[in-house]
């Protein structure tokens, strides 16, 4: 890109939901070098003041947005995209979109930056940001790629975060006595809910279809055997997967371990005598992918078995987005 740091305009679109928040954020956090930050939301959320490293954002209505800014960061709903996408494509300029409106679209990069940056390269403007279970599922997945994928399958937990500032809201409205169940298909204090966005003919919710088709698509085999079980569970920030995997090749305890290491980001906590093991409480609020529960299956040592967590909120959405703009205009 031509755009240096220090004149870029920066957008962020949706920024009073959770990932804008944390886009904002994470933009002071790292002192990214910008001429200017503007934040947008719903015409409800106007005026609003937002933090922003020591100083604050007057958010501003999402009809405003035009074509002065270089880099767009939409974090609104599938159809809110949809709604906005000629619009923002008739700037000329990059849009980075965080919902699942056109993330199978072909000739639209899907991009998670440690296992397919070179998707970059074909982008005309629009890129992709996975969904979070997505995320993390496929940096480690990208760690054992070697050893030849044939098969994965993968239950997650996944936290309320995951539903948005609503089912944040409805959560805590039923620990005061609501019985509403809108955002979360059931009441969550001392439950788990395998229902995850809206069900298909055949029962797979569009959560587990994502799962699925965008891990072919990043990582460039279409025809990977890929099922998913999506669980939502009482936790507020962070997603868990219990993930079963199918080798080409038998592999060892020892080998898995290595390769997770050697790739950037992931952090193994597998210490069962010290009960140093993943937990959602410990990726809150940090950029990593934490993966423990390593072993293999005596009975067919091409079976791996991987518990994994990471931030949902960073990780699976606004840090994702950051180290994709940060390799386009680096």
């Amino acid at each position: 890109m031509s755009k240096t740091l220090s004149s870029l305009r920066i957008a962020v679109v949706g920024a009073t939901g959770l990932v804008g928040a944390a886009m904002l954020r994470i933009l002071a956090e790292n002192n990214f070098p910008l001429k200017q930050i503007g934040a947008f939301a719903s015409s409800r959320s106007t005026g609003i003041q937002l933090p922003y490293g020591n100083s604050s954002i007057i958010v501003q209505s999402e009809s405003d947005l035009n074509d002065s800014y270089d880099l767009i960061f939409g974090f609104c709903s599938s159809g809110v995209t949809k709604s906005l996408h000629d619009r923002w494509q008739s700037f000329g300029k990059v849009v980075i979109d965080n919902s699942s409106a056109y993330r199978l679209t072909d000739g639209i990069p899907l991009v998670v930056p440690e296992v397919n940056l070179n998707a970059l390269k074909h982008h005309t403007g629009w890129i992709a940001n996975p969904n979070c279970s997505t995320i993390q599922m496929v940096r480690v997945l990208h760690a054992l790629k070697k050893l030849g994928l044939h098969e994965v399958s993968v239950a997650t937990y996944q936290s309320v975060s995951g539903a948005g500032r609503g089912g944040l809201g409805e959560w805590e409205a039923q620990q005061s006595g609501s019985i509403s169940t809108e955002k979360l298909h059931g009441i969550m204090e001392g439950n788990v809910i395998p229902w995850i966005a809206q069900f298909d003919e055949e029962g797979t919710t569009f959560e587990e279809f994502k799962m699925k088709h965008e891990t072919r698509k990043i990582l460039e085999l279409p025809t990977l055997a890929v099922t998913a079980t999506c669980v939502r569970v009482p936790v507020s920030v962070s997603h868990s997967e219990a993930v079963h995997i199918t080798l080409d090749q038998p592999t060892t305890r020892a080998e898995i371990i290595e390769l997770l290491k050697s790739e950037s980001g992931i952090i193994i906590r597998d210490e069962l005598a010290g009960d140093v093991l993943p937990s959602p409480k410990e990726a809150e609020g940090t950029d990593d992918v934490f993966v423990g529960r390593i072993r293999t299956d005596p009975d067919d040592r091409r079976r791996i078995a991987l518990w994994v967590v990471a931030d949902n909120v960073r990780v699976g959405a606004a840090t994702n987005a950051f180290r994709i703009a940060r390799a386009l205009f680096a």
